[in-house]
């Protein structure tokens, strides 16, 4: 029997086998489910470098492989990170931003000099993509330079929260 549940963001399939033997349930859950997560340095600071940039994304990336999470893209600009992958359902979204900013935080800070005292903002945007939007997305990430010649991390952050329905407070971008 196959059970499915389905929405905007992904889709969440369930196969259950009987075992007539044991009289038990078997369970094997398929996961499809996209989510980007957004979170700045610490007071907005530019402190992402071109020293860095590239090494702190592919630092994301590995982390996301890591704690099966398969990254799609990762980006961002000189004082926040976008990182959109899969989520495996095998790690909590807490957790997965926890070990995100913690692993990236220690990679920047192992570099030694202006590095030693990074770090991430406490807050964090974690929000389900619908498959369709996935390639829009990684393009959006791709060119995050572009986009930010004339936008603020925070003015993108309003944008990002009014288009998933809700309205954030001021006091939550600081």
């Amino acid at each position: 029997m196959l059970r499915a549940l389905s929405g905007l963001s992904g889709f969440i399939c369930t196969r259950i086998e009987a075992n007539h033997d044991m009289d038990v349930t078997d369970a094997t859950v398929f996961l499809r489910i996209y989510v980007l997560i957004t979170f700045s340095t610490k007071l907005q600071k530019p402190t992402i470098d071109r020293f860095i940039e590239g090494g702190l994304h592919e630092c994301l990336a590995a982390i996301c492989r890591d704690v099966d999470c398969p990254p799609v893209r990762v980006g961002g600009h000189r004082d926040h990170v976008h990182v959109l992958c899969r989520f495996s359902g095998r790690i909590t979204a807490d957790k997965l931003v926890l070990e995100l900013k913690k692993r990236s935080a220690n990679w920047i800070k192992a570099k030694g000099g202006i590095y030693d005292w990074f770090y991430w903002q406490d807050g964090y945007l974690f929000t389900t993509v619908s498959a369709p939007e996935v390639k829009d997305l990684a393009d959006y990430i791709d060119n995050q330079k572009q986009y930010h010649e004339n936008m603020s991390f925070t003015e993108e952050c309003i944008g990002m929260i009014s288009e998933y329905g809700t309205a954030p407070d001021e006091s939550e971008l600081q």
